[in-house]
């Protein structure tokens, strides 16, 4: 599994935000409840010192990758390490954090430029994108914010209502009983061509 380039990085930004030797990759199905595929995951196994928001990064050949951080917090054996993992025409996106649910998703700008797009992912009250770019903005936003669900596009992505493309990122309304403030969404600087999000459940995306 480990021999995956998407895996490798995601555990590598797992080390990077534990300070621990985080060598297996978990996945969980929240569906049908199978390790073999599903929400990935993974455990630091000693003490450590880590951030506590999220870690993210968008990697090609050569690579590029973003970073962010926050303040320093002790971390206990065993804390569990949401992952998540994005890949698109030879990019790799990946995320890490702590005591949070988090996504991401990267795509190609153009990737949303196809008939009928509102039709299947628009929110009945979200206005109609005005490009290609625009209405995969609205996309990687809304994948993310599903993945960091851990559902993915299990639920209908018609069920999110953004802000608007241009406007800051955030959640107006979501398939879920807490509030849809509990969401910190941000836009990621991406490799040039495409576009990226970064969503963070009961934490804060930076």
């Amino acid at each position: 599994m480990n021999g995956d380039p998407a895996h490798r990085l995601v555990l590598e930004l797992a080390r990077a935000l534990t300070g621990s030797d985080v060598r297996e990759l978990h996945h969980l199905c929240p569906n049908c409840g199978q390790t073999g595929h599903g929400v990935p995951s993974a455990t630091a196994t000693a003490s450590a010192t880590a951030t506590a928001t999220a870690t993210a990064s968008a990697t090609k050949t050569p690579t590029t990758s973003t970073t962010p951080t926050a303040p320093t917090t002790p971390t206990a054996p065993e804390t569990t390490i949401a992952l998540s993992i994005s890949r698109a025409d030879g990019v790799i996106a990946a995320a890490a954090t702590l005591h949070s649910a988090i996504g991401i998703d990267i795509e190609r700008v153009e990737a949303a430029a196809f008939d009928g797009f509102a039709a299947v992912a628009l929110h009945p009250d979200e206005p109609s994108p005005a490009n290609a770019a625009e209405a995969t903005r609205v996309w990687v936003r809304k994948e993310a914010v599903l993945k960091a669900l851990g559902s993915g596009l299990r639920v209908d992505p018609r069920t999110v209502r953004l802000s608007a493309p241009g406007a800051p990122p955030a959640v107006l309304e979501w398939p879920d009983p807490r509030p849809a403030s509990v969401v910190g969404l941000i836009d990621l600087d991406a490799p040039r061509g495409y576009l990226a999000a970064l969503a963070v459940i009961g934490g804060r995306a930076v």
